[in-house]
């Protein structure tokens, strides 16, 4: 899509992208394939409207995602007794997580990496059914989510709660500030000769190593 706004040729569809994407050239499943460009499609379309509506400053996709969830429609889901199945394409082994309560039917589903760990994420679909109105002898509360304060809670009694979530951002900047620090450490480090991709097993190297638990960078001894 990228070369085709360059070179200012015809713009590639969702026809394009399932040739291309087709015949298992993939590690994933074929819909979790078809999830991905769908969301890329929607991508472009939602940044062509917002240019044709003046701002320009919203640039289309222009480089590769290190990380991108991973995403199931809900006819991919497999649903056991007590597990949840998602495939990952013929040959390969499926993901499998513990099936809660509450998950009656199938549903569109993703895995997405949060930074830490990866998370499933279930979307369910409610009833179309209007809320029922509280009473006046009820207590109910109103959340405001927000960007530097975490929320803002208001009770219909007069009493309020801001919570600021001040510890969960503490340890979100020690975690960013930790990752910094490995990443300036593996800036260092050069790839072994003839280690690549196609190398098979890696070979024995001198080149430094990072530990991911300390953070350390060792040196590598070749063994003899």
């Amino acid at each position: 899509h990228l070369n085709a706004r360059q070179e200012h040729a015809p713009w590639p569809g969702r026809d394009v992208y399932h040739q291309a994407t087709r015949g298992g050239r993939f590690a994933l499943h074929s819909q979790s394939v078809q999830q991905v460009f769908r969301a890329f499609d929607a991508a472009v379309d939602a940044t062509r409207e917002n240019r044709k509506a003046g701002r320009k400053k919203i640039r289309y996709p222009y480089r590769d995602k290190r990380f991108f969830p991973l995403m199931w429609p809900a006819q991919a889901m497999g649903l056991e007794a007590k597990r949840i199945v998602l495939p990952m394409g013929r040959g390969r082994p499926s993901l499998i997580f513990r099936r809660p309560a509450w998950l009656l039917g199938k549903c569109a589903c993703k895995v997405v990496w949060n930074g830490i760990y990866n998370e499933l994420h279930i979307s369910l679909d409610e009833a179309d059914a209007e809320p029922a109105s509280p009473e006046e002898t009820e207590q109910h509360a109103t959340v405001d989510l927000g960007q530097i304060h975490q929320a803002a809670v208001v009770t219909n009694a007069g009493e309020a709660l801001v919570v600021s979530g001040r510890g969960i951002r503490s340890i979100k900047r020690l975690h960013s500030k930790q990752l910094g620090a490995i990443q300036k450490k593996r800036s260092r480090c050069q790839r072994a000769p003839g280690a690549g991709r196609n190398s098979g097993e890696p070979k024995p190297s001198s080149r430094c190593a990072i530990s991911a638990a300390s953070g350390t960078c060792a040196t590598r001894v070749p063994a003899r």
